[in-house]
C-alpha cells in the first residue's frame, strides 16, 4: 500500500494529502465530541425535566397500564325489565353480555365446602332523622360508644363497627385520656372498625361532589389525627341508591370495599339469581381502575329480620337484645323448648337448624363461600343489658353451630374488614368478579319507586346549596389569606376564632349531606333544626368573608394597632359573641344586611364601596345586581376612575341596581358608590304590561342571542344564536302532576295539567343590562332573563322560579310542579343527568316501566342531544328530571307529598317560599362526545364553565368609603387556571384547639370537549395538564410553605414536592396537596406569640 502511495505521489503531494487527512480526522473527532456533549446535555435536560415533572416518581406511565373493560352496566340490566311495578324479568334466557359473563364464571359452592360466616355487630345512628343531631348524645349515641369501649374489653372475641365520625368526634371531647386510649387501642387492633370514616353516611343522589368530598375530608382528617387509622371499608346499607361518583371518590380516598343494600328490587333479584352480588363498581371515565369492590346484601332493610336469609321471622329471632337466654350446649336445658321473639323452638338444635338453613340459602346469592351476617339495627346496643345478652346468646349459637360438623359452617365475630379479608383469602385464585358501571337509581321498596326525594322539601335543598356556596367561598378566602401572607394582620387569638367558626359552619354543611337531611326525609322538628343550623352557618360564613376582606383591604384599621381610635376598633369586637362571630366593623355582606339597616347606624349621607369577591378560577363578565336605598348614585372604578352606566328598578322602598363589569379569577374588586342628588349614567328600566289575549310576540336580545316570547303566556318560543347562526324552537310549560307518593316515593304517570291556564299576569322589564319577561300566577312566579354581556353569561336563558306551596297546609295543592321544556331535538329515549356534578351519565326512558322509575336525580345539570343540537339545563340545587318523549325534559320544581311512609309517618306539606334558578343553554355541536358503550356524555368547555358560574355566584359586600383602603383590588392567582382545572376543595385544616395545621388544596381536572363552531378561550385538551401547586398563588407560597401531595382525603402522604415542581393531571384526575409552614417560619412564630406569622 505504501509502495502504491509512493508511486502515485511526490513528496510534496504526500504532505499535502496527509494534511487533508489530518484535518478530516480532526473534524470527525470534533463532531463526535460535539454530539457526545449534546447527547449528554439532552440526557441531563431530560433527567431534570423528568424530576421536575414527576416522571421519575412514576407519574406518567400509561404504557404500564391496561384498560379495565366494563362487563355490564346498570342500564344493561334495566333494559330487560318488564312492565311490573317491581320490575321483574320477563325473559329468563335473554342473550347479552351479562348472560355471557355468567356462563363464563359459574363457581359452585358444593355441599362439602365449608361456609364461613362473619357476625358483624353494628348500631345504625342517623344524625338527623327521627331525632336532631343534638338530641342523639344525651339520649343514645354517647352511651352506645361508651359501652362499645367497655364491652369490647370485657369480651375479647367480640367486634363492632361504627360508620359516622361526627358522633365519635363529639363523644371524644367529653372523654378522659384513659377512655380515649382504650378506643384507640380497640381501633388499632381492628376489633372496633371505623367504616368509611366520613363525617356522616351521605346521600348519593342529591349532593354536589364538593360537599360529598368536603365531609369525607372532614371525617378522614379527624380519624387520622386522633385514631391514626386508615379506613378501608364502607358500610352503606341505608342510603336510597348509590352513585358511581361516590364510589369513585371513596376509591380515591383509599376505601377498597363497600357493602350496599338498597338497589332496585328487580335488579337485586336478577343479581341474586345469577350470583353476581359481588362486583367492582366503577365510573365510565376511569379506564385504568377496576373500581371499588362492592357487595350487595340480598334483602331489603337494615335490620335483624333482613340479615340472615329470606325468612324474616327466623332472622328476627337472632335479635337477642330482649329478655332471651339460650341454654348452654350440652346441658339438659339445651333439649328443652326455647321461646324467642317470633317462634317457639323445640330445642337449641332446632333453632340452630333453622338458622343454618337460612344462612345457606343466603349464600346461594354469591359466588363464594364467605357470608356476612350484619347483627344490629337502629340505635341498638344502647344498654349494658343488651350488650351482654347479644354477646352471650350469639356466642352460644356460634359455639353450637361450629361444633356440629354436619352443618359444615364456621361462625365468628368480626368487622367489615375481617369479612373482606376472609373473602379474599377464600375466593379461588383465578376467579374474576365482574366490573359494573352506572348509578343504582332509583331504589325500590315494595311497589314504590324512591324518586320523590330528589325534589322533596325544595326550600331546604336550596338553603343547603346556598350554604355550600358560602362555605366554599369562605374556606377558599381564608386559605388564600394565609398563603398570601395577610395573616400577619391578625393576632393568634383572632385567627383561631375565625378558624373555629369556619370549622363549625363546614361541619353543619357536612351533617346536612346525610341521607335523611339533604333528601328532605326527616321528621318535621328535625327539618326545622336543620333549617336553623344552616341559616346560622350561612350568616357566620358571610360575616367571616366580610371580616377577611376587611383584613385585606383596610390599612387604617390594622389589627396590630389596638389604640387606633380613628377606626373605632376594639379588640373584643373581633371575638366570638356567644356562638356567632361578630361582623367586621366596616365591611358587611350585601346578601345578609340591607344597606338601609346600616344607614341607621351611620350618617345617611355616607358613601360606600361595593366589594365583589370572585371565588371562581376563571375571569368572568357579569351583570352585577345589588339593592340600594336610592338610584341617585354614581358607580366608578377606584383604579381607573371609570364611571359605569347602570339600570335601576324600584321595588318597594329599595332599588335594584344593575351594572356590567369584568372580574379577575380568585379576586376581590371594589367600586365607589357616591351618593348624589341626581343619577350619573343611571337609567330607569322600562316596564310593559301585556294583555294575555294578545297573540303577538316580543323579543329580548343581546349581541350573541335573541329570544322570542309569546305575549299570551310569556313562554319563550324561539332562541337564536348569532355567532353560530342557528335557531331552536322552544316552549316552556308549567305542569301540575297529581300523585299519591310520600317524602321518599313518587307515584305518578306522565299525565299532567297546565298550571298556568288562568289568572296570569305577564310583563316585560327591559334595560341596557338585561331583559326580563315576568309571568305571575297564584302559586308560582317565573322570570325569564337574558343578560346583555359578551361573555358566557350572555349565552343562556336564565329562568328564575319562585314557588309558594304553603297553601298545601289548607289542602289546596297536592302533587308536583314541573318545568317542561319542549324542543325539536330528537334524543329518542336517551337523556343525561349529572352524577353528583362530577360526570354526565346516560339515562333511558323505558316505556315498559312505570313513569316514576324513569325519574333521575340531578345535582346541577341535565342534557338532551341529537346529532347536531344539545340542550343543557343547569340548576342551582337538586331536582328530579325525566325526558319521556323526544325533545322534552320535565324538571320537577317543588312538591307536596301527603302519603305517610317509612319511619316518617306524617305528611310532607311544610312547604315554604322557595327560589329556584335554572339556566337553559343550547349548543350547535356536531362533534359532541358521547360514548354509547360507556354511557357517559362529555360536556363542552362552554357548558362546563357556565355550570361553574352557576355553582359559584359572586359574593357582594359593602364597606364605608371614608375609611382609607390599603388596596382597591386584589388578585390571588398568578394567572387563570386552565379551563379544565377547578378547585374541588380548599380549606384550612385545624387541630382540636383550632391552631392551623396547614392549607388543603384539591384540584380537579374535568373532562371536556370543544364544540366545533363555538369560540372559546379554552384550548384543545391535551393528555396531561401540568400544574405547579406552589406557583399558583401570588406572593409565592413555595418560599414559605412545604407542599406535599396527599391522598385525596389526607390519610396518607404520597410525596413531598420540590419547589416549583410540576404535577401532571390526567382527564378526570383529582389530586390533593397540603401546604405546611416551613420550620424556619414556625420558629419565628414561637418567638413572637402575638402574631400568627411574621
Amino acid at each position: 500500500m505504501i509502495r502504491i502511495w509512493q508511486s502515485m505521489c511526490s513528496l510534496k503531494s504526500q504532505r499535502k494529502y496527509l494534511f487533508y487527512i489530518c484535518v478530516l480526522c480532526l473534524g470527525v473527532l470534533t463532531l463526535q465530541v460535539s454530539l457526545f456533549c449534546e447527547i449528554n446535555a439532552n440526557y441531563d435536560k431530560k433527567r431534570i425535566e423528568k424530576r421536575r415533572y414527576g416522571l421519575m416518581q412514576g407519574y406518567l406511565k400509561p404504557e404500564s397500564r391496561s384498560v379495565i373493560n366494563v362487563d355490564f352496566t346498570v342500564n344493561n340490566v334495566l333494559d330487560h325489565m318488564t312492565n311490573v311495578r317491581r320490575g321483574y324479568f320477563g325473559n329468563e334466557n335473554f342473550t347479552d353480555k351479562m348472560s355471557d359473563f355468567v356462563k363464563n364464571y359459574t363457581l359452585q359452592i358444593h355441599k362439602q365446602e365449608l361456609l364461613r360466616v362473619i357476625v358483624m355487630p353494628h348500631s345504625h345512628n342517623d344524625p338527623g332523622f327521627k331525632k336532631t343531631y343534638s338530641e342523639h348524645p344525651d339520649q343514645s349515641t354517647d352511651t352506645i360508644l361508651s359501652l362499645a369501649v367497655e364491652k369490647l374489653f370485657q369480651y375479647p372475641d367480640m367486634a363492632f363497627v361504627w360508620p359516622e365520625t361526627c358522633f365519635i368526634q363529639r363523644w371524644w371531647k367529653n372523654q378522659n385520656d384513659t377512655t380515649r386510649n382504650k378506643l384507640k387501642q380497640l381501633v388499632k387492633s381492628g376489633r372496633l372498625e371505623i367504616t368509611s370514616g366520613a363525617w356522616v353516611t351521605p346521600d348519593e343522589a342529591t349532593p354536589h361532589y364538593f360537599a360529598y368530598l368536603d365531609q369525607l375530608i372532614e371525617g378522614h382528617f379527624w380519624v387520622k389525627q386522633h385514631l391514626d387509622v386508615t379506613p378501608v371499608a364502607s358500610l352503606d346499607m341505608d342510603q336510597f341508591g348509590y352513585s358511581s361518583t361516590a364510589r369513585y371518590l371513596l376509591k380515591k380516598a383509599g376505601i377498597k370495599y363497600s357493602v350496599v343494600k338498597r338497589v332496585h328490587m328487580g335488579m337485586k333479584e336478577y343479581l341474586m339469581k345469577t350470583r353476581l352480588m359481588n362486583f367492582y363498581m366503577k365510573t365510565p371515565f376511569d379506564l385504568y381502575e377496576q373500581g371499588i369492590f362492592t357487595q350487595v346484601e340480598p334483602y331489603e332493610w337494615l335490620s335483624f329480620p333482613d340479615s340472615c336469609g329470606p325468612s324474616r321471622d327466623i332472622c328476627a329471632d337472632l335479635d337477642f337484645g330482649h329478655d332471651v337466654t339460650l341454654p348452654d350446649p350440652g346441658t339438659p336445658e339445651a333439649n328443652k323448648p326455647i321461646r324467642l321473639l317470633n317462634h317457639h323452638y323445640r330445642s337449641l338444635s332446632s333453632f340452630a337448624d333453622k338458622v343454618v338453613q337460612q344462612l345457606k340459602r343466603k349464600s346461594r346469592s354469591f359466588l363464594h363461600n364467605v357470608l356476612l351476617l350484619p347483627h344490629g339495627d337502629d340505635l341498638r346496643y344502647g344498654t349494658g343489658y343488651e350488650w351482654d345478652n347479644q354477646y352471650r346468646n350469639m356466642k352460644i349459637l356460634i359455639q353450637y353451630i361450629n361444633s356440629n360438623q354436619n352443618y359444615n359452617v364456621r361462625m365468628k365475630f368480626g368487622t367489615l374488614k375481617d369479612f373482606f379479608t376472609e373473602l379474599e383469602e377464600r375466593s379461588e385464585v383465578n376467579f374474576k368478579f365482574p366490573v359494573v358501571s352506572g348509578d343504582f337509581f332509583p331504589f325500590t321498596t315494595g311497589n314504590e319507586y324512591w324518586s320523590g326525594f330528589f325534589t322533596t322539601r325544595q326550600y331546604l335543598k336550596r338553603l343547603g346549596r346556598e350554604l355550600q356556596e358560602s362555605v366554599r367561598a369562605a374556606d377558599i378566602l381564608a386559605a388564600l389569606v394565609i398563603l398570601s401572607g395577610h395573616v400577619h394582620e391578625m393576632s393568634r387569638e383572632i385567627l383561631t376564632s375565625v378558624l373555629e367558626q369556619l370549622v363549625g359552619a363546614r361541619r353543619e354543611l357536612s351533617a346536612f349531606q346525610h341521607h335523611d337531611a339533604i333528601t328532605g326525609t326527616s321528621r318535621t322538628h328535625v327539618v326545622k333544626g336543620y333549617e336553623n343550623k344552616l341559616s346560622s352557618a350561612l350568616s357566620v360564613t358571610q360575616q367571616i368573608m366580610a371580616f377577611l376582606i376587611e383584613v385585606i383591604l383596610f390599612n387604617a384599621c390594622s389589627f396590630r394597632d389596638k389604640e387606633n381610635t380613628r377606626c373605632g376598633y376594639q379588640k373584643e369586637n373581633r371575638m366570638k359573641d356567644g356562638n356567632t362571630l361578630r361582623t367586621s366593623v366596616y365591611v358587611f355582606p350585601a346578601s345578609v344586611q340591607k344597606v338601609s339597616d346600616v344607614e341607621l347606624a351611620f350618617n345617611s349621607k355616607t358613601d360606600y364601596s361595593l366589594v365583589l369577591y370572585n371565588d371562581f378560577t376563571q375571569e368572568r363578565d357579569e351583570i352585577v345586581e345589588f339593592l340600594f336605598s336610592s338610584p341617585y348614585i354614581s358607580i366608578s372604578d377606584y383604579t381607573s376612575g371609570k364611571n359605569y352606566s347602570f339600570d335601576y328598578l324600584w321595588q318597594g322602598e329599595m332599588v335594584h341596581i344593575f351594572f356590567k363589569t369584568s372580574l379577575l379569577p380568585l379576586s376581590i374588586t371594589t367600586f365607589k358608590i357616591l351618593k348624589s342628588h341626581q343619577t350619573f349614567l343611571g337609567k330607569s328600566m322600562n316596564i310593559n304590561h301585556f294583555d294575555v289575549s294578545d297573540t303577538n310576540f316580543t323579543l329580548c336580545e343581546n349581541s350573541q342571542v335573541n329570544v322570542t316570547f309569546s305575549l299570551s303566556d310569556g313562554s319563550p318560543q324561539e332562541i337564536c344564536y348569532k355567532i353560530e347562526n342557528f335557531c331552536e324552537k322552544i316552549r316552556i310549560d308549567w305542569r301540575h302532576y297529581r300523585q299519591s307518593g310520600g317524602a321518599y316515593s313518587l307515584s305518578l304517570s306522565n299525565e299532567s295539567v297546565n298550571l298556568l291556564k288562568s289568572n296570569l299576569k305577564v310583563r316585560m322589564i327591559s334595560g341596557s343590562k338585561q331583559c326580563t319577561v315576568e309571568v305571575s300566577h297564584d302559586t308560582i312566579k317565573i322570570e325569564y332573563v337574558l343578560k346583555n354581556t359578551i361573555g358566557l353569561n350572555g349565552r343562556y336563558l336564565q329562568v328564575n322560579v319562585h314557588t309558594d306551596l304553603s297553601r298545601a297546609n289548607a289542602g289546596y295543592f297536592v302533587g308536583e310542579i314541573s318545568m317542561r321544556v319542549v324542543t325539536t331535538i330528537n334524543n329518542s329515549d336517551i337523556f343525561y343527568t349529572d352524577s353528583n356534578s362530577l360526570q354526565l351519565l346516560e339515562r333511558k326512558y323505558r316505556k315498559t316501566m312505570p313513569f316514576s322509575s324513569n325519574v333521575y336525580p340531578i345535582s346541577s345539570m341535565a342534557a338532551i342531544k341529537d346529532g347536531s343540537r344539545i340542550l343543557n339545563i343547569h340548576t342551582s340545587q337538586p331536582h328530579g328530571a325525566v325526558s319521556w318523549e323526544p325533545g322534552i325534559v320535565d324538571l320537577f320544581i317543588d312538591r307536596v307529598a301527603l302519603k305517610a311512609e317509612y319511619g316518617l309517618w306524617h305528611e310532607v306539606k311544610d312547604n315554604k317560599f322557595t327560589s329556584t334558578k335554572l339556566y337553559l343553554q343550547f349548543e350547535s355541536c356536531t362533534n359532541s362526545n358521547s360514548d354509547s358503550k360507556s354511557e357517559n356524555f362529555v360536556p363542552s368547555f362552554e357548558s362546563l364553565i357556565i355550570n361553574d358560574l352557576v355553582q359559584h355566584p359572586l359574593k357582594s359586600f359593602f364597606s364605608i368609603k371614608d375609611v382609607p383602603l390599603e388596596k382597591t383590588s386584589v388578585g390571588f392567582l398568578q394567572s387563570s387556571l386552565p379551563c379544565d382545572i377547578t378547585i374541588a376543595n380548599m380549606k384550612c385544616l385545624c387541630q382540636d384547639n383550632f391552631d392551623l395545621e396547614g392549607v388543603s388544596l384539591t384540584l380537579f381536572r374535568r373532562l371536556a370537549t370543544r364544540c366545533d363552531t363555538i369560540p372559546t378561550k379554552c384550548g384543545i385538551p391535551a393528555k396531561y395538564t401540568m400544574i405547579s401547586p406552589d406557583s399558583l398563588f401570588i406572593n409565592n407560597p413555595g418560599k414559605n410553605f412545604t407542599v406535599k401531595e396527599m391522598s385525596l382525603t389526607h390519610l396518607k402522604v404520597k410525596k413531598s414536592l420540590t419547589q416549583y415542581e410540576i404535577v401532571p393531571f390526567e382527564e378526570m384526575d383529582l389530586k390533593t396537596f397540603l401546604f405546611v409552614k416551613n420550620p424556619r417560619v414556625k420558629m419565628k412564630r414561637e418567638r413572637n406569640k402575638t402574631n400568627i406569622f411574621v
